[in-house]
């Protein structure tokens, strides 16, 4: 070992923080007594390190695993409004080709049947060939529009930021053939 000052040991590596505390004590201290304190200083380094770790991750974790139930949630939101308003267009398309407001209802239950048990409703109205409303389905006549509404309220799995629940509202609308 030198005694040099340096702070080199037997493999010629310098001791962690040797010449450091050597210094800072005014060089009173010769390097080979200050060997063994930069690996204590380096232990306490890495338990506080570790411990830094596990607080930030503390404070971290809450936020990723809200953030990643809002993607699920937000996926299965434009998921069910994609089916309604797949439902929408296949009640607006049986419309078209002459079927009932009851047929139409039935037609777009069978479209959501597979999206999970909600408050759901469909409204069925027309237009004439001059434009002008229908006031009942009934009249709906060839030159005519379908116009089918779907209205369903989605239900958030984690209510954060938009309240518990929201609707979603479809409309499509087809040329009575």
């Amino acid at each position: 070992m030198r005694t040099d000052g340096s702070g080199d040991d037997r493999r010629g590596m310098r001791a962690p923080f040797a010449s450091s505390i050597s210094t800072l004590a005014g060089g009173r201290y010769p390097a080979h007594h200050t060997k063994g304190l930069g690996d204590v200083t380096h232990a306490r380094s890495r338990r506080t390190q570790r411990g830094s770790a596990a607080v930030e991750f503390a404070l971290i974790a809450p936020l990723l695993i809200i953030l990643a139930l809002g993607v699920i949630d937000f996926g299965l939101y434009i998921n069910e409004a994609s089916v309604v308003g797949n439902a929408a267009r296949e009640g607006a398309r049986a419309g078209s080709l002459g079927a009932s407001a009851s047929d139409i209802d039935a037609v777009v239950s069978s479209s959501i049947s597979a999206l999970p048990s909600a408050p759901t409703t469909a409204s069925v109205s027309c237009r004439k060939p001059t434009g002008l409303p229908c006031s009942s389905y009934n009249e709906a006549t060839s030159g005519g529009t379908a116009i089918v509404r779907v209205t369903r309220t989605h239900k958030w799995l984690t209510p954060i930021a938009f309240g518990t629940t929201i609707d979603i509202v479809r409309s499509s609308q087809m040329r009575i053939e």
